[in-house]
């Protein structure tokens, strides 16, 4: 009877558990369903390739959602993005849009709401901390594959605080775009240049202060108002500021885009003169001939 009794139990437990482990599985197709339609109706404003439609870029990450108030785990009626999907006044995805989820799809988000706005099966990929240190030596080995005459004009935008703290990669390609956007409009280059990432994350980004018509004065004015500047005094470091004649390579890229898309700095980037005589003359339109 004792040999008996392990197997017993065995199977006791095997019969009280299966409900739980179905329910766990429901659960996790539950919220593959909800990321599918997500993805199909909402994605491509609200993430893809760093859209920011309403400020949201994070559509298809659920503890971002939950942790932003998009969604009240268990509650429908207080969970924004549900209001949104079924608010008969203002609703999402607006109603001229052709792709719009069905009934049946926005009951699914209802429901998987209620089951508690479960997370995918996958579990969120571990992200290696990105130290300065890191950041010296990458930019060292970009200098190293750089033309020795060109090096003095490279500079560096990084995304590295952002991607320590977690942010999404669609969040993280909002910030790419951004910058891209800034740099161009502080152009008076002709072509559009967009930073080039050097790492395989992509949270540094490369100029060539050339291809936007800037000059070392500049990237002085820009060091100057820069509140995290940070000298390192190892021998790695040594060589980067060497090869680049200046020991401020780098600047936190959300940094600039927040204080250069605006006055005054913007108008000191632009070099724009005070008079919009004198700005006729720099664009060498001449008002009186082309009235």
């Amino acid at each position: 009877m004792k040999s008996r009794t392990p197997a017993l139990w065995i199977a006791c437990f095997a019969l009280l558990s299966f409900p739980l482990l179905a329910f766990g599985d429901d659960k996790t197709g539950l919220a593959g369903k909800a990321q599918e339609i997500l993805k199909a109706n909402c994605y491509r404003c609200h993430g893809q390739e760093g859209t920011v439609e309403g400020g949201m870029n994070y559509i298809l990450d659920f503890p971002t959602l939950v942790s932003r108030k998009k969604v009240e785990p268990k509650d429908p009626a207080k969970s924004k993005l549900y209001k949104r999907l079924t608010s008969e006044d203002n609703p999402m995805p607006p109603e001229d849009e052709k792709i719009r989820p069905s009934k049946d799809e926005i009951a699914t988000i209802k429901k998987w709401i209620e089951a508690g706005a479960p997370g995918t099966e996958s579990a969120p990929s571990k992200r290696t901390l990105i130290t300065d240190a890191d950041i010296i030596k990458h930019i060292a080995d970009d200098l190293e594959k750089t033309d020795e005459a060109d090096r003095r004009f490279v500079r560096y935008f990084t995304l590295c605080h952002l991607s320590n703290v977690g942010l999404t990669e669609d969040e993280m390609q909002t910030y790419r775009n951004g910058l891209a956007k800034l740099v161009n409009s502080l152009s008076w280059g002709r072509n559009i240049v967009a930073p080039r990432p050097i790492d395989a994350a992509k949270t540094i980004l490369r100029i060539d202060l050339r291809d936007y018509k800037w000059n070392s004065a500049l990237w002085t004015y820009i060091a100057g108002v820069y509140p995290y500047g940070k000298y390192l005094p190892d021998a790695t470091a040594m060589g980067v500021y060497a090869a680049m004649e200046w020991d401020l390579p780098y600047v936190r890229a959300d940094t600039f885009i927040f204080n250069f898309s605006r006055a005054p700095f913007y108008y000191v980037m632009l070099q724009l003169p005070y008079t919009d005589v004198e700005l006729e003359k720099q664009l060498k339109v001449d008002i009186d001939t082309n009235i």
